[in-house]
């Protein structure tokens, strides 16, 4: 049943045919419709033409495609086509063909085409007698149907250039919001590019001599237009009347050039409007105008290159090597030496072009439409002269394959280069070279194979040495001359994964960056990129932690067997092993295709086997996490195993491989680590998404709990090693050097968290520590229990260090706690220190009285930021000098609050006097310095004793000074007095009060802030500043936040 509203529905719509062609449709057998008048659904002709309804034998996927449609000069041109197929009689055993489709267009006498052709000499009378005769038939004298004017039946030719006129319309650019509009133009052009098909055959009948039967050539030899004199006068008229407006296509669209092409005028063409032009850019053109990297060093690959350029045939190079070793440097090398006219006499003059691969495949949807583009561009190519160069040449491969098209790119190449109508650089990757190029052995034969290795360190500094003016000029940095070999150098090492030059190209663009940062990025001077910004640019792209580098690379070798000592006590044999694998690679005298060394530490547990391994990581990588740890003990699987060794490796190139008990490893993963010893590398094919490691930068350590050692082991692996050493049981003397070496450490963490914390372990807490460590050893030591366990102290060290554990971290953990819930009063709290010690109480949860005297808006924005943190803030302004000012303190602190945990007496005052200046000071003053540095501080810890005995115990400090320590330095004699006084009433207070409360102080010295500058003078501040910041051994005086 005929849906008339369906096709009403699609006359607005513009469809794409995509389909695979089976027998050639018939004509449809229904006529029941026979008494509509085919005038009235003409209007419906075009969308149901290019719809090709389903006929039997055709299968057809339909679907939107923009706003590309037909001009009304090809929907008369299909309505005359139908008209003429069926007034011929062509209809009853066949279709509309192209020769049809040539003599509508003719028909219609408005039309690109039809005009085109009455310019030749082609009339449209004339190309429907030649075709009556090509093609006799009985005419059919019945009028058609409607069910034929709806669904006309094209046969698959016919399709083909529709589709293929389409796909030459959405290969121009039009106008932003403009219709695409098919014009009988493109067409005739699509005719006219090939002439194997019937309105070809159709056009050679109407004058044999002129139209030639032709295909697409590389030169205007036999079969080119200069032969075809008619055809290359149609092409010509057909060109005319599209370049000045009078085509059908839409007047937005961009006119055409003779095959196709888009103008000069069009804006997405190039120079000439030629397809070289939009996807082969020009290199030698950028080279002159100096936008190309320079290229030193290497010069004799480039003059293989350019010797194999110069054969006459065979004149094609295929560079291989791995991504990054400079296969595109190479190329871009030879282009500046064409522009600058040093390159041999058979390549001067020539242009060497890059072809983008990805944008001449873009867009190419239908069949055919990439193998025209590609011709296209390989005929501009020989005209022109070129050197082609195709850079990841791989992609090119297979491309324009289609299930219905299996002829690629190669196919299309081969031919070209087997004539040597193509000189061609190709460039691809060895792993890509003997998948696509080595299977096929025509195309393979047609380059010249040069191999592009990895460069050497050496060299690659003198390629650096030749980018330095770029980079510099660009960064606005100076290069030193370290910074460029240590570049060079230090990417070899620490970036095994990729290739020279150019990962040291990209560590050297890094440093710039990070040492024009650490410049500030302004100023006139210019910023010097040192070794220091090379190593931080390493450790950022290698993921170590900063400064690791710089002193990896400063630490001797003598320096390393000393840090590993220091972290790993009573065994300098396996110390001595593991430095002396370490230090052949750093004098180069390791294997080149064997890891740095592999090595085997056995004794009993908890001797330092796995220490060892973590300390080696930290010295000589920066990090313990440089460390790649197999437990072969809880290994499920050595697939599992060897996959988890291959990721960690591939993440961290260069790490220590701990292979822990290797005596409980599988079979399977021991064959896995005699693999990676003797070829440095591992692949699991059986695994997916592992990949490749390569282990050339890592030392391998395996560990074992079996007293027999490298005979535990398989003896292939054993003989592999480089060697092994025995660690022994720990004694007694050697556990209390490790205990001391991890209270060490707990200082070194501690710090970390908490800048200004100290840790001094009492004597009777060491003593404390020992005992337990000589029942420890008098229990282990007990014959029984060394000839059940086969060792002398078993896990010793590890004991020791839970133990140390639980006993620092007792008291410790109490200082440091959180102080949720407790209350601090801070007198003198508006600026200066007691402002500082404010907030950092608040930000651990303590609540805090912010008291001042003078200083409102001061104390109001500390108590402001004291609330930010979350805590709870008393502002309370009283002067502690006075008995009334502490008894008002502490009593709207108890009001508020309910108790009182801490104290800090902080608030000061003083005069600014020289102490020979005995005139400079009265009794007035001494009273008012004491009665706030002394007598106040008294004030306050009476007032605050009862409350914090009622809190169970609280904290008192009293911020002193150095002046009363010392009595030589001070602000004046009574400021000093009053600090000694200070000094002593602390001392008193700890005794009287101890240890419920406990009570110390503070002596800072100078104290870097505004209180201290304007008391002293900006000059003798300055002064004072200057001295101390040479002299004490921080090289920097205090702030008020440390």
């Amino acid at each position: 049943m005929l849906h008339i509203p369906f096709c009403s529905h699609v006359v607005p719509a513009v469809w794409r045919v995509q389909y695979d062609v089976g027998p050639v449709p018939k004509r449809h057998p229904h006529n029941w419709a026979a008494g509509i008048d085919s005038l009235s659904a003409r209007w419906t002709l075009a969308s149901c033409a290019v719809l090709a309804f389903s006929c039997p034998g055709t299968r057809h996927s339909v679907r939107r495609a923009g706003k590309e449609r037909f001009g009304p000069a090809v929907k008369e041109s299909l309505e005359n086509a139908f008209q003429v197929a069926h007034r011929l009689g062509h209809l009853e055993k066949g279709a509309v063909g192209t020769d049809h489709l040539l003599v509508g267009m003719a028909v219609a006498q408005q039309s690109a085409a039809s005009r085109a052709l009455r310019a030749v000499g082609v009339t449209a009378e004339g190309l429907e007698e030649k075709l009556a005769d090509l093609k006799p038939s009985e005419a059919s004298k019945d009028p058609p149907n409607a069910i034929e004017v709806l669904t006309p039946p094209l046969e698959a030719e016919a399709m083909f250039y529709l589709r293929r006129a389409s796909g030459m319309l959405r290969w121009l650019p039009t106008e932003p919001g403009a219709d695409r509009m098919l014009g009988t133009e493109h067409i005739m052009l699509g005719f006219l590019s090939n002439g194997s098909h019937a309105a070809g055959k159709l056009l050679l009948a109407f004058d044999g001599e002129g139209f030639d039967r032709t295909v697409t050539k590389f030169d205007s030899g036999a079969g080119g237009a200069a032969s075809n004199p008619r055809r290359a006068a149609l092409r010509k008229a057909l060109m005319e009347i599209v370049n000045e407006g009078r085509g059908d296509a839409s007047a937005t669209e961009p006119a055409l050039t003779e095959r196709g092409q888009l103008s000069p005028s069009s804006p997405a063409s190039g120079a000439d409007g030629r397809p070289i032009d939009r996807f082969a850019p020009d290199l030698t053109a950028l080279a002159k105008e100096g936008r190309l990297d320079p290229f030193t060093g290497r010069e004799a690959l480039l003059s293989r290159v350019e010797r194999a350029l110069g054969r006459r045939m065979k004149r094609n190079v295929l560079l291989v090597g791995d991504p990054g070793v400079g296969k595109t440097a190479v190329v871009e090398a030879l282009a500046q030496r064409i522009a600058a006219g040093r390159a041999p006499t058979w390549l001067a003059g020539k242009r060497l072009r890059s072809l983008d691969v990805a944008l001449l495949t873009a867009g190419t949807r239908l069949r055919g439409d990439f193998e025209e583009r590609l011709r296209f561009l390989l005929e501009d190519v020989d005209q022109e002269g070129s050197v082609l160069f195709i850079d990841e040449a791989h992609t090119l491969i297979g491309a324009g394959a289609t299930g219905s098209s299996p002829q690629n790119a190669a196919d299309i190449l081969k031919p070209v280069l087997a004539r040597g109508q193509l000189q061609c650089i190709a460039a691809t990757t060895m792993e890509e070279y003997f998948q696509y190029f080595s299977r096929d052995a025509a195309l393979e034969r047609r380059f010249e194979l040069v191999e592009v290795e990895e460069p050497t360190a050496q060299e690659t500094v003198v390629v650096l040495e030749g980018l330095r003016n770029h980079y510099e000029r660009y960064h606005g940095v100076r290069f030193q001359d370290a910074a460029l070999a240590s570049a060079a150098l230090w990417s070899e090492r620490y970036l095994p994964e990729r290739k020279l030059p150019d990962k040291a190209i990209d560590v050297m663009d890094r440093s710039a960056v990070l040492a024009k940062g650490r410049g500030g990025g302004g100023g006139t001077d210019k910023v010097f990129v040192e070794t220091e910004d090379v190593a931080a640019a390493l450790e950022e792209s290698v993921g170590m932690s900063p400064g690791s580098v710089s002193e990896v690379e400063a630490r001797s070798i003598l320096d390393l067997e000393e840090a590993l000592r220091a972290r790993v006590r009573g065994q300098e044999a396996a110390v001595r092993l593991v430095a002396a694998a370490v230090a052949r690679a750093r004098v180069q005298l390791q294997e080149l295709h064997r890891p740095i060394g592999s090595l085997l530490l056995y004794g009993p547990p908890g001797v330092g086997k796995t220490s060892l391994a973590a300390a080696l990581a930290e010295v000589s990588l920066g990090s313990r996490s440089a460390m790649v740890r197999i437990d072969c003990a809880s290994a499920s699987s050595a697939e599992g195993a060897g996959a988890a060794l291959v990721k960690g490796v591939r993440r961290r190139p260069h790490s220590v491989v701990l292979i822990d008990e290797a005596d409980k490893a599988q079979p399977e993963f021991l064959g896995l680590l005699l693999e990676v010893l003797e070829e440095a590398s591992l692949t699991l094919p059986g695994v997916e998404g592992v990949g490749r490691a390569d282990f050339r930068h890592t030392v391998i350590i395996l560990t074992s709990n079996d007293p027999a050692g490298p005979s535990s082991l398989p003896r292939a692996l054993a003989d592999r090693l480089d060697g092994w050493a025995c660690m022994r049981s720990l004694t007694s003397e050697t556990l209390r050097e490790v205990f001391d070496g991890l209270v060490e450490d707990f200082q070194g963490r501690l710090q970390r968290s908490y800048p200004m914390a100290y840790i001094e372990p009492s004597d009777r807490w060491r003593e404390e520590v020992l005992a337990k460590i000589g029942t420890f050893l008098a229990w282990h030591r007990h014959p029984t229990i060394v000839r059940a366990r086969g060792f002398g102290t078993f896990m010793a060290a590890g004991r020791v260090r839970r133990l140390a554990a639980q006993l620092e971290a007792r008291p410790v953990a109490g200082e440091l706690a959180p102080l949720a819930g407790k209350v601090a009063i801070v007198t003198g709290a508006s600026s200066g220190v007691g402002a500082a010690l404010s907030r950092r109480l608040a930000e651990r949860g303590c609540g805090v009285v912010v008291n001042f005297s003078k200083s409102a808006d001061d104390a109001a924005k500390v108590a402001e930021g004291c609330a930010a943190s979350g805590a709870q803030v008393l502002l309370c302004q009283a002067d502690v000098a006075t008995d009334a000012g502490c008894e008002k303190l502490v009593a709207e602190t108890v009001k508020r609050f309910g108790r009182v945990d801490f104290l800090v007496n902080n608030a000061g005052t003083t005069k600014f006097v020289h102490h020979g200046d005995l005139e400079g000071l009265n009794s007035a003053d001494f009273r008012r310095i004491y009665d706030l540095n002394a007598i106040g501080a008294f004030n306050m810890i009476r007032l605050c004793a009862p409350h914090m005995r009622k809190a169970g115990g609280g904290r008192v400090v009293n911020v002193s000074s150095v002046a009363g320590a010392y009595h030589t330095v001070g602000s004046s004699v009574a400021y000093l007095m009053s600090k000694a006084a200070l000094n002593a009433l602390t001392a008193v207070m700890a005794k009287v009060l101890g240890p419920e409360i406990v009570v110390n102080a503070v002596c800072p010295g100078f104290i870097e802030g505004r209180w201290l500058r304007e008391g002293m003078g900006p000059d003798l501040y300055d002064y004072v500043k200057d001295r101390l910041e040479t002299s004490i051994p921080m090289k920097a005086v205090a702030t008020r936040t440390k």
